[in-house]
């Protein structure tokens, strides 16, 4: 039986969606034990090694031709904004207790999708997308949320860093999306881990942060490393080749239902019942937002029977 492109696409989400609530798990643990610069340095080097040995066995190496004037351009605009997107994250994965957290706010990402799609391509929205608007900026309200709050501090510490770093994914995700065909999946991830390992090098010296970890974190970062800068990155440029960039972020919505499960035996830790309440409504209100026109036009068939 032959696997369609979009079988293929689907699968391939749903791959990067469980090693994506890996990284969550391993990257906070490791960050628990290291500063940013020490982490980026050991966690996109190893990574760096993994796709390289990669291209090596599948022979990706042989089939590379030296890049044009636009794919270099591509690649330095898109290696920044995974710079400032990732930095962001494990900023928040550091600040914020439980891992599952910043893996249900991520779930505001497709809607920062479709509002760029409506403002610089013109699309146009429908109701049940706005519907799913506001119910995804609502869950993730919910889940930021601070129980033991004042005025002043009314959102979980570290929430800022999640959200701005979601916008900096939706910008990637659509240039990439756009550009995908230009590229492999494979010299997209490295342009990315490249970019990240430099800069995280180039922090360490300036900080002049020691080298040395403890066995505990350069054990979790080499697992992590593994998990997340290769192969989750690998599979989601690689959905995108199959489906859209939107479906397959559908799919990996599920990531913050995993990484509670995997929190718990690894952490201890479990989300407030308010915040996996919170963590469900995002993926309803996605599912308005992506699936707007089908669930339109399959209300309005069975309506005309």
């Amino acid at each position: 039986m032959m696997i369609t492109n979009k079988a293929k696409g689907y699968i391939t989400a749903a791959l990067s969606t469980a090693t994506l609530a890996n990284v969550y798990i391993f990257s906070k643990a490791a960050l628990d034990e290291t500063n940013i610069y020490q982490f980026g340095f050991y966690w996109f080097g190893f990574a760096i090694i993994w796709n390289i040995i990669y291209s090596f066995f599948t022979g990706h190496f042989k089939t590379v031709k030296h890049p044009t004037k636009f794919q270099y351009l591509n690649f330095l605009g898109i290696g920044i904004i995974e710079v400032i997107a990732t930095t962001a994250i494990f900023i928040g994965i550091k600040i914020i207790p439980n891992p599952s957290i910043p893996a249900f706010i991520r779930n505001i990402e497709p809607v920062l999708i479709v509002f760029l799609a409506i403002l610089f391509l013109n699309e146009k929205h429908s109701k049940l997308q706005i519907a799913g608007i506001i119910l995804t900026i609502f869950g993730t309200f919910v889940i930021s949320y601070n129980k033991d709050t004042t005025l002043q501090s009314l959102f979980i510490p570290g929430v800022q860093y999640i959200i701005f770093s979601s916008l900096f994914y939706s910008l990637r995700t659509v240039w990439s999306k756009k550009v995908i065909r230009h590229f492999s999946a494979l010299s997209l991830n490295l342009n990315k881990i490249g970019f990240l390992f430099v800069l995280a090098f180039i922090f360490m010296l300036i900080s002049k942060s020691s080298f040395v970890i403890s066995q505990k974190a350069f054990l979790n970062i080499l697992i992590g490393s593994v998990i997340g800068p290769f192969l989750t990155s690998f599979l989601q440029f690689l959905s995108l080749k199959y489906i859209d960039a939107s479906r397959s972020t559908l799919v990996q919505s599920l990531t913050g239902f995993i990484t509670v499960i995997l929190a718990y035996f690894y952490f201890g830790t479990f989300p407030y019942l308010y915040q996996i309440i919170g963590g469900a409504v995002t993926i309803i209100g996605l599912v308005f937002v992506i699936d707007a026109k089908y669930i339109y036009h399959n209300y309005a068939s069975k309506k005309a029977k």
